[in-house]
């Protein structure tokens, strides 16, 4: 912004002493390039301040308002005066100079450009759009520097020396948590293995995975905004995605629903599962939780009361089987914040037994008396230890390493899939018959190993249709009888047809076949005589 006494009848031209003058405490510039600072003051030594500074007077002293490093350089080189226009500006237009002064330069620092338009905002009144529209600037590009302003200090300090990039940075501001902001910051700048700072994937992983949470997998009902009254619901909530557009390029779909905040969110599953608990208990339940909870969700010595008997001619629910009979509920932690109403395997026993549904109950306890050791329940309780142990080793695992190993174990153990073919271009069925397993599963980790995480959850999903095609129906609500009785009726349509087609074909053939007979009686007769 260029500002002469032609332009301004009201401006004065003079050369100031340098000792007259002072930096302006609201310019937006706060870092300097050194080497360029340097060159120009070897400009300044040989041929002086060509562009006037800018001021205003406070006081005895002159303020600068544009041209910050022209006094340095001045004041480098040794000079005793340099040229000034002085104008009587008041702090808004100030404020205004020197932003816009400032952003005509392309080595501004995101940061400073970031107060910048923080202070014209909060202070002066300008909206985003306004300022959007002053600088030639997108609405969303405006507001994502001004949050980059509101970033916990310590995080500021990492971007200015280097720590972090913009593109960190940028991914920061979404988590509106100073706290866990600052903490997502430090672990970026260290990195991982010999990456540091994270590269801007891993980054954004990271921070996907750490610091955001998907509202869609709630265990708590979103709308309830007495759950957390401090919080109340999630669907307005400033820190949902979809209410941060200037921030989240989506604003709908899946992309919109995601919490910022997983402290309030974690707060809400705390909240939910005593809720639960609370419930549970006052209708004479048992409740089991923590490290036990682990155990009991994959222990055969609890079953799902809506779960099918698949043992029964009718395949009828546990509760079906068990109407009359009280089952004592349980209430078993299930990790995410909520629990699972299961019955235990003994009283479902009892139910069954006294509404006669197990008539060899006393011959099977016998032969387990007379072995000494019941082998079902043996390998069963051996089962369900051993996958207790692997769910807690398995979260502590990076999802990409869980999602490559359940890939290549189901893979390796399946046959020749189509999604094994689409996705890696393996003609799995050949390599296995010429070359064995053993080549084929260096070949399906080779495949893995350079898969973006977005493949790798899309082949996951193809591979579990295929290999559990029947419980995905049940789970997403696809009446697979339905489909099985409009099949029937197709075909039992095409027999009707086919049968039309073949009756019309035998009222055809005795007219054909009747021109032959006289033929082959005279045949007959000329043989008997």
């Amino acid at each position: 912004m260029t500002t002469t006494t032609e332009t301004d009848p009201a401006a004065l031209f003079m050369q100031v002493s340098l000792e007259l003058l002072q930096e302006s405490p609201t310019n937006p510039r706060r870092v300097f390039d050194p080497a360029a600072l340097q060159d120009l003051v070897a400009s300044v030594r040989e041929h002086g301040v060509l562009q006037p500074i800018l001021v205003r007077q406070v006081g005895a002293a002159f303020e600068v308002i544009a041209g910050a490093r022209r006094f340095r350089a001045a004041k480098a080189a040794g000079l005793e005066t340099v040229p000034c226009i002085v104008r009587e500006l008041s702090d808004k237009q100030v404020l205004e100079i020197q932003f816009v002064e400032n952003l005509q330069r392309s080595d501004l620092h995101p940061l400073d450009e970031g107060q910048g338009y923080r202070k014209l905002h909060e202070e002066f009144g300008y909206s985003v759009g306004d300022l959007a529209g002053k600088l030639n600037k997108s609405a969303s590009y405006v507001y994502s520097r001004m949050q980059l302003a509101r970033l916990p200090v310590s995080v500021q300090t990492l971007l200015f020396d280097g720590a972090i990039d913009l593109g960190h940075a940028m991914l920061l501001v979404r988590i509106p948590v100073p706290e866990l902001a600052e903490r997502a910051a430090k672990e970026i700048a260290k990195g991982v293995g010999t990456e540091a700072p994270m590269s801007a994937r891993t980054a954004a992983e990271h921070v996907r995975r750490n610091y955001q949470c998907d509202l869609r997998l709630a265990a708590f009902p979103d709308g309830d905004k007495d759950l957390v009254p401090e919080a109340g619901a999630c669907g307005p909530c400033p820190k949902r995605t979809g209410n941060q557009k200037g921030l989240f390029e989506q604003s709908e779909g899946a992309e919109a629903n995601v919490c910022t905040d997983p402290k309030c969110f974690a707060a809400k599953r705390r909240a939910f599962w005593e809720r639960q608990k609370a419930e549970a208990l006052a209708k004479g339940g048992e409740v089991i939780e923590g490290k036990a909870a682990r155990t009991a969700q994959y222990s055969s010595d609890f079953v799902s009361p809506d779960d099918k008997d698949y043992g029964d001619e009718k395949h009828r629910t546990w509760r079906q089987l068990c109407r009359g009979q009280k089952v004592k509920p349980v209430l078993i932690e299930n990790g995410n914040g909520a629990g699972e109403l299961k019955w235990r395997a003994t009283d479902v026993h009892a139910a069954l037994l006294a509404n006669g549904h197990v008539k060899e109950a006393k011959k099977q306890k016998a032969a387990a008396a007379k072995s000494g050791i019941d082998q079902f329940r043996l390998r069963d309780e051996t089962q369900a230890r051993a996958m207790s142990m692997v769910v807690d080793r398995v979260r502590e695992m990076p999802i990409e390493v869980v999602l490559r190993g359940i890939v290549a174990d189901t893979a390796f153990g399946m046959p020749a899939t189509e999604a094994c073919s689409k996705r890696w271009k393996l003609d799995l069925r050949a390599q296995r018959s010429a070359k064995g397993f053993a080549f084929v599963n260096k070949a399906t980790t080779r495949a893995l190993a350079g898969m973006p995480t977005s493949e790798l959850a899309a082949l996951c999903v193809d591979l579990l249709m295929e290999s559990y095609a029947d419980a995905w129906c049940e789970y997403v609500g696809v009446d697979i009888a339905a489909i099985e009785a409009d099949v029937r009726a197709a075909m039992k349509q095409e027999a009707k047809e086919a049968a039309k087609t073949a009756a019309a074909a035998a009222k055809s053939e005795p007219a054909q076949s009747g021109k032959g007979k006289p033929k082959a009686a005279a045949k007959a007769k000329g043989a008997r005589a």
